[in-house]
């Protein structure tokens, strides 16, 4: 199935932080997946809506609102990875983030 469209969602892990530098800016996992997927199809669309820090709450509440009138069938790609800083957390509860997910 050929994409056209590559949405994101989640922390700094969808975001890039950290990966590769190029160019001197950092070019996350998620960029480089849309560059090929991009070389595929010439009206292929990508939104990265992953910011650092976050919480799967504030992923639900803030990115899923944003990407949810994006998808567009099949043909729409979406990544959510979120949790890790929950669980950072000196008050983690995992059944709360099992619920959410």
């Amino acid at each position: 199935m050929q994409y056209t469209r590559f949405l994101v969602l989640g922390d700094s892990f969808s975001e890039g932080m950290s990966d590769e530098i190029i160019n001197g800016k950092y070019r996350g996992w998620a960029d480089r997946v849309a560059d090929v997927l991009a070389k595929q199809n010439p009206e292929f669309k990508y939104a990265n809506f992953a910011i650092r820090g976050k919480l799967v709450k504030q992923v639900f509440e803030e990115q899923v609102p944003l990407a949810l009138p994006l998808i567009d069938g099949p043909r729409t790609l979406v990544s959510f990875h979120a949790g890790a800083n929950d669980a950072l957390r000196p008050n983690f509860d995992r059944n709360i983030v099992r619920t959410a997910y």
